[in-house]
């Protein structure tokens, strides 16, 4: 490596290391995890791009080598509590948005952009690669030697451990006690499918090489696939495999690869997913050909009415930690536009969602339930028979400073009468929310779901100018629920879910001026004679149909 630190002198060089670059064996578990974990927080490093114009990725892996992904200052690692203490001190300049503290987008915006990042024109691998560098300081790169900062974990970096063997060799190791470089994380991304433009090459000739074994002069496709076995995302590269081949090249492949009489093929969406008799499944976003759907397998799936639409690439996971933390059998790789149709969905903690898959299990072993981050998801529709005949309650009692109807509350300790606001200084009793008092909570995660859903209701008041708001239903108890139509998992029955009509404004209006305001913060639903929203905290989206 030059000792001239310039982009056009070292653009070039590092071209043609990513282009000879190879993984070490030990290094592709944890660079999976690393990558795994940076499609997790793609939604947060998204909005950083939009804002700045530095790839979503770049600022992933920028996050993991400087911060090990806690939510810190990307500038130098100071709480998001306050401005930065140390150099540079006193960033971001602005207040943080909320008003107390800073998020991890707010301050990467404020350091991408003091650092001038944002002025980048060059987007090429080259220039990236020494956009790394220099983040850093070229601090490991002095001397002429490749950095640990970018190269560890590759042919292009020793560490102390002395020489370690590449993909496709027998056990080796690598430089444990150093994070993996940048381009090791960049070559991963790239190869797996996992970035959603492909990389620019400033040199024609800069070609980017398929790990084959170092003894051959050519790639030897079943050597590729098994020097890569039990990888996460070998589903995307076969996508992209599938894309390059003519239609009669991949119905020959589909029947070459297994015969009809052995396979169920069950459609999902744009994607399919193909069950051998031995439980083993194709990944689902590997396409087949039309040709080659079983007509016996149509109408079988259940119809349930509602349907997971997968917005940015995320990992599917069999519990809420983070991705990078579980086995590659935990965790299944989906990509952004795939579809499932699915039976149920639940919040979950750390800001996740619980989905039970209708018509595919995936993983091995397969599962159809599944743990999902909230905000690379989307729900529509719902169960085919959720018709709730709700009645508009004109005889509820409203807010007055005469106590009636004293309730007890699980969980809490002092009474309250039906006759206050629910929220001190709101426009909502507890009359309203339980029906003048024939529904009471039986459980405290009801009562705060009904908390929850006042201030949202407060807020709802506040948006259409303090229109008086008339509430059809709000917390319903299993048997009230059945009786009314309610879906099987209603929202209502935890408390935090209000049918509603806002005086003077048509219920379909109100719902559509609220779709973006309420956005991924909950459920929004569409009839005739009311607006359905509730508090889950992800999107979901439905009309009743009448």
């Amino acid at each position: 490596m030059s000792s001239d630190f310039r982009l056009r002198t070292l653009k070039p060089q590092y071209e043609q290391l990513f282009a000879t670059c190879q993984l070490r064996r030990s290094c592709l578990e944890p660079t999976g995890r690393i990558a795994q974990e940076i499609l997790q927080r793609q939604g947060d490093y998204g909005l950083v791009e939009r804002q700045t114009g530095v790839p979503w990725w770049f600022v992933g892996i920028l996050h993991y080598r400087e911060l090990d992904f806690r939510d810190a200052h990307l500038h130098n690692g100071d709480s998001l509590t306050n401005r930065t203490i140390r150099y540079p001190q006193g960033r971001p300049i602005a207040p943080p948005a909320n008003g107390q503290r800073y998020t991890f987008v707010e301050s990467a915006i404020d350091a991408l952009r003091w650092k001038q990042f944002h002025t980048a024109k060059d987007h090429s691998i080259g220039a990236m690669l020494w956009g790394f560098e220099l983040w850093n300081g070229f601090r490991d790169a002095k001397g002429g030697n490749n950095s640990e900062y970018l190269w560890n974990g590759t042919n292009h970096f020793s560490s102390s451990l002395g020489n370690q063997l590449l993909v496709g060799n027998s056990n080796d190791s690598y430089g444990q006690e150093h994070k993996i470089g940048a381009a090791a994380i960049v070559w991963y991304l790239y190869y797996q499918g996992m970035l959603n433009q492909p990389l620019q090459f400033a040199s024609s000739q800069s070609s980017v090489n398929w790990q084959q074994p170092s003894n051959t002069g050519s790639i030897q496709f079943l050597d590729l696939l098994r020097g890569y076995g039990k990888l996460p995302h070998q589903d995307a590269a076969l996508a992209w495999l599938q894309q390059q081949q003519s239609p009669s090249v991949l119905r020959e492949f589909t029947r070459r690869w297994q015969d009809d009489a052995d396979r169920k093929l069950v459609s999902v969406g744009k994607s399919a997913v193909v069950q051998l008799s031995n439980g083993t499944q194709l990944p689902t976003n590997f396409v087949l050909p039309q040709q080659s759907r079983k007509p016996e397998s149509r109408g079988t799936m259940p119809q349930t009415g509602i349907r997971l639409r997968v917005l940015s690439d995320t990992v599917f996971k069999t519990c809420t930690q983070q991705s990078y933390q579980l086995k590659d059998s935990e965790k299944v790789f989906v990509k952004a536009d795939t579809e499932f149709e699915i039976t149920s969905d639940q919040p979950a903690e750390n800001k996740h969602i619980q989905v039970v898959l209708a018509n595919v299990a995936l993983g091995t072993p397969p599962r159809k339930t599944w743990y999902v981050f909230c905000d690379h998801v989307e729900i529509e529709g719902s169960e085919p028979d959720n018709a709730p005949k709700n009645q508009q309650q004109s005889d509820l009692i409203k807010i007055n400073s005469e106590k009636i109807g004293p309730i007890q509350l699980p969980g809490y300790d002092n009474t309250v009468y039906l006759s206050e606001a629910i929220i001190t200084g709101g426009h909502f009793s507890w009359a309203e929310a339980t029906k003048n008092g024939t529904r009471i909570p039986t459980d405290k995660s009801i009562v705060e779901g009904i908390l929850k859903i006042a201030e949202v209701m407060e807020e709802v008041r506040e948006y259409f100018g303090n229109r008086p708001i008339l509430v059809n239903s709000w917390y319903r108890d299993p048997v009230t629920n059945r009786q009314v139509g309610g879906a099987t998992r209603s929202r209502h029955l935890s408390g935090d879910a209000v049918d509603f009509v806002v005086e003077g404004i048509s219920p379909m209006s109100v719902n559509r001026r609220l779709d973006s305001w309420w956005g991924s913060r909950g459920g929004l639903a569409s009839a005739s004679s009311f607006t359905h929203i509730d508090a889950r905290g992800y999107r979901a989206r439905w009309s009743y149909g009448f």
